[in-house]
């Protein structure tokens, strides 16, 4: 309670790991070319990217279906026969 916050916080800062700092270089292939992003870009980027992902597996999901129940249509005229 009557403890001094700024000597609190300050100790926390240097005693722990509550502040620490790190370099990091923003990569990414966009469009085929290497380039360095901020990382609002880089976040988009990556939405982009998922978004693509979940599309093309989707689409490959549906045709797969769309094949299989072409198989089973004609297994089950071929029973009826």
């Amino acid at each position: 309670r009557d403890a001094d916050p700024n000597l609190v916080l300050r100790q926390l800062y240097t005693r722990t790991q509550l502040q620490s700092t790190f370099g990091v270089i923003n990569l990414a292939i966009v469009d085929g070319e290497t380039k360095e992003l901020p990382l609002k870009d880089m976040v988009f980027v990556f939405l982009d990217h998922r978004r693509t992902v979940v599309r093309r597996r989707t689409e490959f999901r549906l045709r797969k279906a769309e094949d299989r129940a072409h198989i089973i249509e004609g297994l089950l005229r071929a029973l009826d026969a």
